[in-house]
């Protein structure tokens, strides 16, 4: 044999050895791999569920039920995977309902090879049909807090105890590829006893090498929702820091997002931030810190344009609207009540804590828009407090404060607001109403209140409002729409007028446990002079106002009795006062044989650039009632007139309606 031939059989002998060698190492590796598959076939789990079940139970403390089939499966793909249906997991005697959980269907992948290496990879997680609801108790106790029901060990067992589980964490690495979660619903239930849910059609987690990636796509309180979030590895997330950008879709607002989760999920931080609802867009910073008895907020936020409109979501599930019954409907729409009686949602600023600073460049509020909002938001276990707040109201600066303490079930605001030269027309517009009188004003408002519903809040209100106005004019038209008299009151006779001055005004009211008493009321135009009365009951939401009047001039306008403006507040009646009138009407017949007591004060003259109607009301001893002496229309004796006003009083007064009402 030649040295060649025999190289080559001794090279060939060799890699046949290696190869002998690589197929007795597979086989070796093979074997209790196989072997695991043929005990994971041969051994059936469901023999031993009700065992398992109760260990379970022990071990968590809660009643834990293997109804269904548990099934085993093995393959080199996927490795060895677990399935189990029908499972309840029950909850603590102090919830709101005997389980916490129901689960339809799940499945575990696990990677065996990885098992070898003390890593327990999770190569795929399945929840199907869950029905899981978290709760918190009225002692701050959760129902996702689990303790076993093992006897108390002493401190030596406690201590051995502890370390064996340390060692066991520190000797398996938790690896999970994927997370899927479908048709679910959770719901969260706070301590006020408040359940939000949250149906998932689908939630999918992957983890990777590169990192990790969450998307949900479904509902949140019937409005259609997507999340998707992008982060670092999987392992890091309780972690010193773990980056991630986050996209949000919640019905018409879109939030985009880059923060990190911070200190082992401690704080949550976002360096900044977009949030677009319709017209709105915001912007900042903010810091969540978790590690405290509720989460408290930090940071700043800004805006170039935010109408609160645009975060109503209005939108509805078509499931929800279908709950809410015709009766719901018709109260809605039938109801005239100013204040609704419907308890306020107050219990949302008793879950955060704020701690913030926000600008807005324009706030909407109702017609008009609010510029250069600065104000802090302080909100602590409920208690909110925005002071001081500054604005730029109707071109005016405004300058106060609110407080709005919700820590109790009822709630206690005090408020302060005060603008100068604010334009009234303007301030008429917030509250979606177009004012008959404009002009620059100067408006104070001190305001304390309490209960849980606007109308509360309105019948429990103490305080003063106080209206001033050194000039402006009167819209015709605007009083024409209101109740055709007014016109005549503010200014008789000049009708076919475009506008009418006015030289000054002051509306000065009490508030006492939600009734406005009028403690100044008075308006001088070119045309007359006005003195007004009354009150308005915001509890029973009512009006009762007398309005006199002193015209300027000879006319029609000197007959005029008092309006009387009372009924609803929200859609009052006018009519002429009848005992006014009379005295109205005897005092024009007498002439200058006697005088008619107008109530109206004589209107002073104020230094330059001060307000006449301010000067007259806070020197009531120098602005004394006056009384008005008239030409008489009919000369002759005093009783031939009195009988003549006794006989046509009735069609007098009811052709004087007439006249000015246009009835």
């Amino acid at each position: 044999m030649t040295k060649a031939k025999t190289k080559f059989k001794k090279k060939t002998a060799s890699t046949g050895l290696v190869r002998s060698f690589l197929i007795v190492f597979v086989l070796l590796l093979a074997i209790p791999v196989l072997g695991l598959g043929v005990v994971l076939a041969t051994f059936d789990v469901n023999d031993h569920r009700e065992a398992i079940a109760q260990r379970l139970s022990k071990e968590s403390g809660r009643t834990i039920k293997l109804a269904g089939p548990v099934r085993w499966h093995f393959s080199l793909d996927h490795g060895v995977s677990i399935a189990v249906d029908d499972v309840t997991l029950g909850n603590p005697s102090w919830a709101s309902r005997p389980l916490m959980a129901q689960i339809g269907h799940a499945q575990l992948h696990v990677d065996v090879m990885a098992l070898l290496q003390k890593k327990l990879k999770i190569v795929a997680f399945e929840v199907n049909r869950a029905d899981i609801q978290l709760e918190t108790g009225a002692g701050g106790e959760t129902n996702w807090s689990f303790e076993s029901k093992k006897a108390a060990l002493s401190e030596g067992e406690a201590k051995t105890e502890q370390k064996k589980k340390d060692a066991g964490a520190s000797s398996l690495t938790l690896d999970v590829q994927s997370v899927t979660i479908s048709d679910s619903r959770v719901g969260v239930k706070g301590k006020d006893g408040a359940l939000s849910l949250y149906d998932i059609p689908k939630l999918t987690l992957v983890s990777g090498a590169k990192g990790v990636r969450i998307h949900y796509s479904g509902l949140v309180a019937g409005v259609v929702s997507d999340l998707a979030i992008v982060g670092g590895r999987l392992e890091a997330v309780m972690g010193a820091s773990w980056p991630f950008n986050m996209q949000a879709v919640y019905g018409d607002l879109k939030f985009d997002a880059r923060g990190s989760l911070v200190d082992h999920i401690k704080k949550i931080v976002l360096d900044d931030f977009l949030l677009v609802a319709g017209s709105s867009k915001a912007h900042g910073a903010l810091t969540v810190a978790l590690n405290g008895a509720r989460p408290l907020i930090t940071g700043s936020v800004q805006s170039p344009h935010l109408n609160p409109s645009d975060f109503t979501f209005a939108q509805r599930s078509k499931d929800d609207a279908e709950k809410a019954g015709p009766g719901e409907k018709t109260e809605a729409k039938k109801s005239s009540n100013l204040f609704s009686r419907k308890p306020l949602a107050l219990g949302g600023l008793r879950a955060v804590d704020l701690d913030l600073k926000v600008t807005l460049a324009e706030l909407v509020m109702g017609l008009t828009t609010i510029k250069d909002v600065v104000s802090p938001v302080d909100l602590r276990q409920g208690r909110l407090v925005l002071t001081p707040f500054t604005m730029l109201v109707a071109g005016s600066k405004t300058e106060g404060g609110l407080t709005l303490d919700a820590s109790q079930s009822v709630a206690h605001v005090a408020t302060n607001v005060k603008a100068q030269t604010i334009d009234l027309s303007r301030l008429f517009k917030m509250g979606g109403i177009e004012s008959f009188i404009a002009g620059k004003s100067d408006f104070a408002m001190n305001l304390t209140t309490s209960g849980s519903s606007l109308h509360e809040w309105a019948s429990y209100a103490n305080g003063s409002l106080d209206v001033s106005m050194k000039a402006g004019n009167i819209s015709p038209s605007e009083l024409k729409q209101m109740a055709g008299a007014l016109l005549d009151v503010f200014a008789p006779g000049v009708g076919s007028l475009t506008s009418t001055g006015v030289k000054c005004m002051v509306a000065r009211y009490q508030v006492t446990n939600g009734l406005m008493e009028t403690k100044g009321l008075l308006i001088d135009t070119d045309m007359t002079t006005i003195a007004g009365s009354g009150y308005i009951n915001l509890a029973d939401e009512r009006i009762n106002m007398n309005l006199r009047t002193k015209p300027k001039g000879v006319g029609l306008g000197s007959a005029l009795p008092p309006m009387k403006i009372y009924g609803a507040l929200a859609a009052p009646s006018f009519t002429l006062d009848a005992a006014g009138a009379v005295q109205k009407v005897v005092g024009l017949l007498i002439g200058g044989q006697g005088t008619v007591d107008d109530g109206v004060p004589t209107m002073l003259t104020a230094p330059e650039g001060q307000n006449a109607c301010v000067a007259t009301l806070d020197h009531p001893a120098a602005a004394k009632v006056s009384t008005s002496a008239t030409t008489p229309l009919v000369r002759g004796k005093l009783d031939d007139v009195k009988d003549a006003v006794k006989g046509i009083g009735g069609d007098l007064l009811k052709g004087l309606g007439s006249t000015l009402l246009g009835q």
